[in-house]
């Protein structure tokens, strides 16, 4: 469907074919002539089609925000059971190290059974338990929590790269690059993420994420900085889908080059002084490269 050709149509026009075929019966349908009955099918199957594209964008949308929000909620969870495991070690600690300093109430050869008596054995290993945790490298940032879900959103993820048509209308980084990457690993064109993989795209909040220690891209943290960078480029417009509504590259609104020039002079002479609009139209062509920098 998205490479039949309907773009002679005007969009109103094949919305009200649309429209007409959805409102009539398979019976009625089939009483048109082939001429009349294929154009209303043909219409009616591309609107159906960016409909369904639409409404699978917004269900990945959808997904991938949810899983942040839970991801962030484990984050939130994770940092008070940390707080409030601190505090207790820190409690309990204290307090056996306060009979350690009282020399004058407690001797060495009891300190141990004192220990004991206030301090139960199993509550100080606890806290020595809770101390080795506290010296590991904590985790800072929502995004480790996204690994229990990785799996689902890389397929996710491999899955819209083979079905929905994506176009680049921002050149200034290599995501294009990271697109044809991942699509050729989820397609088996490739196995393993190579070293000289796209990574200029990546945003400095990911880069920790994404890298290990020898500055390595890993691949399923690689796919899921390529899935959350293709939510904000998809709404910021900078990727477009033209078999959508929502997403559509703004030049689907206009008429084509060609068109323009045949119904330029026409539509000038009919808004009146023709030639002063023209000038005016080449200044503002003039000036819409000063725009992109």
């Amino acid at each position: 469907m998205p490479g039949w050709q309907a773009d002679d149509l005007h969009p109103n026009r094949q919305k009200r074919l649309a429209h007409t075929a959805r409102n009539k019966t398979n019976q009625v349908l089939q009483r048109f002539t082939p001429a009349k009955r294929h154009p209303l099918l043909v219409a009616a199957c591309r609107e159906a089609y960016r409909d369904l594209t639409d409404m699978v964008l917004k269900m990945v949308d959808e997904h991938w925000e949810h899983a942040v929000a839970r991801a962030r909620r484990a984050l939130q969870d994770d940092q008070l059971a940390h707080a409030r495991a601190k505090d207790q070690a820190l409690r309990t600690l204290g307090q056996a190290v306060g009979l350690v300093m009282d020399e004058e109430h407690v001797p060495d050869e009891a300190l141990r059974e004192q220990i004991y008596a206030q301090v139960p054995r199993e509550q100080l290993q606890a806290a020595l338990t809770a101390v080795a945790d506290f010296a590991r490298p904590a985790r800072h940032s929502y995004l480790d929590y996204l690994l229990p879900v990785a799996a689902r959103l890389n397929t996710l993820l491999g899955s819209l790269l083979q079905q929905v048509a994506f176009e680049q209308a921002f050149a200034g980084d290599d995501f294009a690059d990271a697109f044809i990457l991942l699509k050729d690993l989820h397609t088996g064109q490739r196995r393993k993420l190579p070293e000289a993989a796209a990574t200029a795209f990546i945003p400095a909040s990911w880069r920790a994420f994404v890298f290990d220690q020898d500055g390595r891209a890993q691949r399923v943290r690689y796919g899921l900085c390529v899935l959350a960078t293709l939510r904000e480029r998809l709404r910021a417009g900078d990727v477009v889908v033209n078999a959508s509504r929502k997403y559509a590259s703004l030049d689907t609104y206009l008429l084509s080059a060609t068109e323009w020039a045949r119904q330029r002079p026409d539509l000038l002479a009919q808004l009146g002084s023709a030639h002063r609009l023209d000038v005016r139209l080449q200044e503002v062509e003039a000036q819409l490269p000063l725009l992109e920098h």
